[in-house]
């Protein structure tokens, strides 16, 4: 074995022995959340993780302001960032979009978001508004329905489990900024 192997495993080895196994990371955020139900299926409220780099979304959109998807609206942020540590796998996400006219608002206020609750957890962190500068929890007021959804059933007439959380939200009007933070805890075993 040469050096830098060496090195390399007698860091894997610390950072597994200093604590970093996942396990209590995943209990600890469990026991900080809501459970909450919807359509006979259960999601959680709770805080970002502890893991997560939290992204800045710019103040200014930079250059031409007429761009984004066909001019209708656009993303000032996506970031999705995951966490393998431990026996339970995590997936943040974090995105925001702005419609830049009444004819894009039903994308921007509204999300879908699919897991399946055999294997994997969804966990809803924050739902803001920005308008005119000042930032609205929408988290509470939201329509949030869980729903079974067989996507895979069209193409290959198998039900799979998966459930859409179906996310709308009231009072969104051009320039408003809509932010949809969540995690998925859990990936298939298989």
């Amino acid at each position: 074995m040469d050096g830098a192997c060496r090195l390399l495993l007698v860091l894997a080895i610390g950072w597994m022995a200093a604590g970093f196994g996942g396990s209590d990371v995943r209990a600890a955020e469990a026991a900080t959340e809501v459970v909450r139900e919807s359509g006979g299926h259960e999601y959680r409220v709770g805080p970002v993780p502890d893991w997560v780099v939290e992204r800045r979304v710019p103040k200014r959109w930079p250059g031409d302001t007429s761009k984004g998807v066909d001019g209708a609206w656009r993303y000032w942020l996506v970031d999705a960032q995951d966490d393998y540590r431990g026996d339970v796998a995590a997936f943040y996400f974090d995105s925001v979009a702005e419609a830049l006219n009444a004819n894009a608002l039903d994308q921007v206020a509204r999300t879908s978001i699919d897991f399946n609750p055999v294997f994997q957890s969804l966990v809803l962190h924050a739902i803001d508004v920005e308008r005119d500068g000042a930032s609205s929890d929408r988290l509470a007021s939201a329509s949030i329905t869980l729903a079974r959804r067989e996507t895979a059933f069209d193409t290959s007439a198998q039900a799979n489990g998966d459930v859409s959380a179906l996310i709308v939200l009231d009072d969104v009007r051009p320039g408003d900024r809509v932010r949809f933070r969540y995690s998925i805890r859990g990936s298939n075993p298989i």
